[in-house]
């Protein structure tokens, strides 16, 4: 077993609990211990952290508790597969807290997504296209269901992130996705939906048809609208607010 050390910096010093679970977490990941892996014992983790045992015992717990590792009584901590919740959960958090902009999400899709859908014009299979096309009749089944609507519209999303078949495409699409209905606080206009429907169908058929450059530029295009949309909204909001014409239509 390679040995580790922690380097608790000053800060970290004044609150050993946190500081011990951010170096668990760093160890995991630093240290090459892949899913299923066995972590050094509570006693040696202690030596190398040089925290007391009841300390090291709660940062495990809370490190448990974020999925990351597994504590079986007498036999050891193994290393979890993260779900969803134990990766993405920080960000979504830091979303909550208002640290992240929309604009900021809009950019970070725009960079992301039309890649994704790229790969999946390569790698989709005939029942992830009809995956896709479902979500997009469910979409226009919704359309004059704001909330139902905007599920189905994450669903599209969330598959075409699936087609690629890469865990990590995956879960930034989620990601992405999910802090952006966290952030969001108006909804489509039935006069908008039409064309994002068009969009949409525009993204599947050039999948389904294996043309990835397509499949790109029809994501990018879509992404491209969906900012423009959100600079007419908060143009309506500021007139809005100030007195000004009448909200544009």
């Amino acid at each position: 077993m390679a040995k580790v050390v922690a380097d608790f910096s000053k800060e970290s010093r004044q609150n050993l609990y946190d500081g011990t679970v951010a170096w668990i977490e760093e160890l995991i990941v630093t240290g090459g211990y892949a899913t299923g892996a066995k972590l050094p014992s509570e006693r040696e983790l202690c030596e190398a952290a040089g925290v007391s045992r009841t300390v090291m015992r709660e940062a495990l717990r809370s490190v448990e508790s974020k999925g990351l590792i597994t504590i079986f009584a007498g036999k050891g901590i193994y290393v979890r597969n993260p779900d969803f919740e134990a990766v993405a959960g920080p960000l979504l958090r830091l979303v909550e807290a208002s640290k992240v902009e929309f604009t900021d999400l809009l950019q970070a899709r725009r960079i992301v997504e039309p890649s994704t859908a790229y790969i999946a014009a390569l790698k989709r299979t005939e029942e992830q296209a009809a995956r896709l096309q479902h979500d997009l009749e469910m979409m226009d089944q919704e359309r004059d269901h704001g909330d139902r609507f905007l599920v189905s519209n994450q669903n599209f999303h969330f598959d075409i992130a699936r087609c690629t078949g890469n865990p990590m495409l995956i879960i930034l699409v989620k990601t992405l996705i999910n802090s952006m209905v966290i952030m969001r606080n108006y909804v489509e206009k039935p006069s908008q939906v039409n064309s994002i429907l068009r969009q949409h169908g525009e993204i599947l058929n050039a999948i389904r048809q294996g043309s990835p450059s397509a499949a790109y530029r029809a994501m990018e295009d879509h992404l491209l609208e969906a900012e423009e949309r959100h600079r007419t909204w908060l143009t309506q909001e500021s007139l809005e607010t100030f007195g000004g014409p009448e909200r544009i239509k």
